[in-house]
């Protein structure tokens, strides 16, 4: 919720779509960044989730 957050202010400052920024502007360098870290955090989340589902599948499986 924080990185969206962030990302939402950066493109708040952005008058149009990002691709029509150059390639070195703050802002795209900025809205880049946090695009990056927010599809690392999902994926942290997503391998999380996985491990989660297979410790509880392994319990049933054992459960008397």
């Amino acid at each position: 919720l924080v990185v969206d957050a962030m990302i939402a202010r950066v493109q708040a400052r952005i008058a149009g779509p990002v691709d029509a920024l150059a390639a070195t502007d703050p802002l795209r360098v900025a809205f880049g960044q946090l695009h990056v870290l927010s599809v690392v955090l999902l994926g942290i989340a997503m391998v999380g989730a996985a491990a989660i589902l297979i410790i509880a599948v392994r319990g049933l499986r054992t459960a008397p």
